[in-house]
């Protein structure tokens, strides 16, 4: 079963994600394994977002949370806060002179696609 890493497509030091894949490379690793008729494995953040850029739809999803020690799912306390947008988000970050690069993609991507709710499976993976 092909495992595809998107991040392998990612052109390096690009200070981002979506913007900054090779889509036609990714593309026709896709296309490789779609004609051989194989399940695709497909790992890397924004995954929805990046499926919808090359026109193709999932037949499962599958969302991993990270949880701390304590039991909390930290991502959603520091990038998408259920009480502010992800402008808000950002322009903190940007104000606290917090490094952006693929986080403002994150935060975008999270607002925009609910990944963790618009998902077949959900796993969590305990942060030691």
């Amino acid at each position: 079963m092909p495992h595809i890493e998107i991040d392998t497509f990612v052109q390096e030091q690009q200070g981002g994600y979506i913007d900054h894949i090779d889509y036609d490379r990714l593309s026709e690793s896709i296309k490789q394994a779609i004609i051989s008729n194989q399940v695709i494995i497909l790992e890397g953040i924004c995954v929805q977002q990046v499926l919808k850029k090359l026109g193709l739809n999932s037949n499962a999803k599958v969302y991993v949370r990270v949880i701390n020690n304590y039991g909390f799912w930290m991502d959603r306390i520091r990038f998408f806060p259920l009480d502010k947008s992800a402008d808000e988000m950002i322009a903190e970050r940007k104000a606290k002179r917090s490094p952006l690069g693929h986080v403002e993609d994150i935060i975008q991507y999270h607002y925009a696609f609910q990944p963790h709710e618009n998902t077949d499976y959900i796993f969590e993976r305990r942060k030691a």
